[in-house]
């Protein structure tokens, strides 16, 4: 992979997680429901997962898809034959939807100590929710595929 190739992957890998992280954040704005957390550094982050919904999945579903389908996926010759030399990004882009949250509940953890006591299973949740986004991004990508057949 080319200097350039790479620098791509690094910011369409944080488009992603900006994307992520405006996904859980835009849905409790509407939700009537939804009470405000009382987090001491990234409020409007955890009241988006406290009061996640079928809008947040949604929206890192789109956002998968949309990272599908910008990135221009270009294969070289021997990767067309043999398949598996050339990564394959979609997966990378799914699971970026959700990479800032561990890091903000690490920092959240290091300021706030007690804040996180169930750590574990809160992550293994985010692993959860990357499904959306992985799956938008292989749909992106197939639409990327069909539908614009110069940008393979």
């Amino acid at each position: 992979m080319n200097k350039l190739r790479s620098w791509l992957v690094i910011v369409v890998f944080a488009i992603g997680a900006a994307l992520g992280v405006v996904s859980i954040i835009i849905p409790p704005l509407w939700i009537v429901d939804v009470k405000a957390d009382e987090s001491p550094i990234f409020p409007m982050v955890w009241t988006g997962i406290e009061g996640m919904s079928g809008w947040t999945l949604f929206f890192l579903f789109l956002s998968g898809m949309f990272l599908g389908v910008i990135y221009p996926k270009r294969e070289p010759l021997y990767g067309r034959f043999l398949g598996v030399i050339y990564p394959k990004y979609e997966l990378l882009w799914g699971i970026s939807t959700m990479s800032l949250l561990p890091i903000l509940a690490f920092i959240e953890m290091s300021a706030v100590p007690n804040s996180h006591n169930v750590w574990p299973i809160e992550f293994v949740i985010y692993g959860f929710c990357t499904i959306p986004g992985i799956i938008g991004a292989y749909i992106g990508a197939f639409i990327r595929k069909k539908l614009i057949p110069n940008r393979q």
